[in-house]
């Protein structure tokens, strides 16, 4: 069975739920990083956003679980993918396909063991993705890979290690690799999302104002993908 028709016959409505409630916090916060070219002030709704969500992300990790009375600690990495899914025929077949970028039939191979362990690895990346979208859209400090991903890999171990003393859940190494995942997605998300829909806004506002240095300078850090890894001295 093809991993597209797996995933969508046995997912859950809260992982459809999440999904939902993640894409439109992402959609409405680049709406609001568009506005905030002419108005500055619309970042503080971002801000009540993030609150928002660092609310419910408290509530999920935290405040809705019961204590069971016991600690347990899983070092096992991949295990939950080994768990989850295997790859037919084999996983370096997969590899060849991603690097002739036949990504429709690499997706195919992977063939879905067990969805509830799934659906656990694509919570814990989705939990994340708003945590390395929001960040770098706040403040200029958070706007380096290494950064949102570090913060989202010390976020992971917190709340893994307050759930693993107070019993509220697990410390499972595979979480922590799932959650920097999810921050990392969410980074490059924003990325993207900044310079084809915010930054160009922000290009053609300096133009009508005729190159006036008083336009808000909020995104004006953003470096263009092809300029990634290079130095740029100067910027339109």
């Amino acid at each position: 069975m093809d991993i597209g028709a797996n995933i969508y016959n046995n997912l859950t409505p809260s992982v459809i739920i999440i999904s939902m409630v993640v894409v439109s916090a992402l959609l409405v916060t680049v709406i609001l990083a568009r506005i905030s070219v002419l108005d500055k002030r619309a970042m503080w709704a971002v801000l009540a956003i993030f609150i928002v969500y660092l609310g419910g992300f408290l509530y999920v990790t935290l405040l809705s679980r019961e204590p069971s009375g016991r600690s347990t600690i899983v070092l096992s990495p991949l295990s939950g993918y080994k768990q989850s899914m295997r790859f037919n025929p084999g996983f370096l077949d997969f590899l060849r396909l991603i690097w002739h970028k036949r990504f429709a039939e690499s997706i195919n191979t992977i063939e879905i063991t067990s969805v509830a362990r799934f659906e656990e690895i694509l919570l814990n990346i989705l939990l994340f993705v708003p945590f390395g979208f929001l960040l770098p859209t706040m403040a200029k400090c958070f706007r380096k890979l290494i950064v949102t991903g570090l913060l989202g890999f010390a976020s992971s171990i917190a709340i893994e290690t307050i759930q693993f003393f107070t019993g509220l859940g697990i410390f499972d190494i595979d979480d922590l690799l799932n959650n920097t995942i999810g921050a990392l997605a969410g980074y490059i998300l924003f990325f993207f999302c900044i310079k084809y829909f915010v930054r160009e806004r922000k290009v053609k506002v300096k133009q009508q104002k005729n190159g006036s240095k008083q336009i808000n300078d909020h995104w004006d850090d953003i470096v263009m993908p092809e300029h990634v890894g290079k130095k740029v001295h100067q910027r339109t």
